[in-house]
């Protein structure tokens, strides 16, 4: 490795070797502040480990991400975007990461689903766009992020990309469910390869022998949202942060503060603090939810229901909540569920490398995998408010 400046230590992966234009980018503020903002969010009122944070889990899809790029023989230059869009592929999140979108990004970004992949194109071109610059183009980058680069954005956000991979390992560490969730990283990345098309695209391709190696993986998150990441009380804790931060909004400018990037850099974790030691009157419902929260007086769970769905519908069901404040109710809707795993793989055209010849994913598992049973569903449940 040339210009060798450092190696970090992970919990996960152990040494992370970093270069010197790496480690000019992770000494940003703007990168640092990840550090102060949780991975999973209010996962530790159930799981107490669960204070890891999004600065470690992007270094770790980082250093994947450069595993990748070695086994498949990326160039220099694409090893660097690649490993440059791994490591900032979380910066847009605002503090208790993914309720922010739900409370705040909804309004700043109210056609998007999830505003922090936004935001992060925002961050790259106005905050980092000197530093990147320095070491790649940053439009290449952005190329990745917006799925117009196949091979590097499957290595980063497909079904079996560096995000995926990391978060799954990592979060199941830090919330001891590594029963839950398993995934064989380093076999699932050796037995990968570029394959070109007839047409002269070029697309990931894996070896058939680790097709049940990929299943398990992605099974294993399947579990971890269901067994964690939605968990009933977890996100009942989640509803109480929602509700402060909606109360306070309007009263901090926190749509302006996230809009503002030189602002947004100080947004973290630590604003229900911030709003806690508040002697501002207006702040006094968004401070009631905030004691709630750290006395763990959860909203409690009335019903829950899952709802199976038909595959082909089910990219029309977003997750949300109503809050009913004459009945003292919350409704939730979860995000949805389903292990079409071919549907994923058909989205950046994964191929497998079979002893017959290289065949679209697709085509393998109506092969191989005709038993399996798809379900596609989301949960529902009321709270008590």
């Amino acid at each position: 490795m040339t210009n060798l400046s450092k190696g970090i230590k992970d919990l996960v992966h152990g040494i992370i070797p970093v270069d010197v234009a790496l480690l000019s980018i992770i000494d940003t503020p703007i990168f640092q502040r990840l550090g102060r903002v949780k991975q999973l969010t209010s996962a530790e009122y159930v799981f107490p480990g669960a204070r890891h944070t999004r600065k470690e889990h992007c270094m770790g899809a980082m250093f994947l991400a450069s595993k990748y790029a070695q086994i498949i023989g990326l160039n220099e230059y694409d090893k660097k975007v690649i490993e440059i869009a791994a490591l900032l592929h979380d910066i847009g999140h605002g503090p208790y990461s993914h309720s922010w979108d739900a409370v705040v990004y909804v309004l700043l970004y109210p056609d998007v689903h999830k505003g922090h992949d936004i935001h992060r194109h925002s961050i790259l071109y106005n905050v980092l766009n000197d530093t990147v610059s320095k070491i790649v183009n940053i439009d290449d980058v952005a190329k990745v992020w917006n799925n117009n680069n196949m091979v590097l954005s499957s290595i980063l956000q497909g079904p079996l990309g560096v995000d995926r991979m990391d978060f799954v390992k990592r979060d199941t560490l830090y919330t001891d469910t590594t029963h839950f969730g398993y995934i064989e990283t380093a076999r699932i990345i050796n037995s990968t390869s570029i394959y070109t098309k007839p047409d002269g695209k070029q697309v990931l391709c894996y070896q058939e022998k680790v097709i049940p190696d990929a299943i398990q993986g992605l099974t294993s998150r399947l579990y971890m949202y269901n067994k964690v990441y939605l968990h009933k009380t977890v996100i009942a804790a989640s509803i109480l942060f929602e509700a402060a931060i909606q109360f306070a909004i309007e009263h901090l400018d926190l749509i302006e503060k996230t809009r503002d990037l030189h602002k947004f850099v100080y947004l973290t974790d630590s604003i229900l603090d911030t709003i806690l030691s508040s002697n501002d009157p207006r702040l006094e419902h968004s401070q009631y939810y905030i004691r709630r929260l750290y006395n763990r007086e959860l909203p409690k769970l009335l019903s829950e229901d899952i709802i199976y769905l038909s595959p082909e519908i089910k990219t029309k069901h977003l997750p949300g909540i109503n809050i009913d404040m004459i009945n003292n109710k919350i409704t939730w809707v979860g995000r949805l569920l389903s292990n079409d795993f071919a549907a994923e793989f058909d989205k950046y055209d994964i191929h497998v490398m079979t002893k017959e010849g290289v065949i679209p994913f697709r085509e393998y598992w109506r092969k191989c995998y005709s038993h399996y049973q798809i379900e596609t569903y989301y949960i529902k449940r009321v709270y008590s408010l």
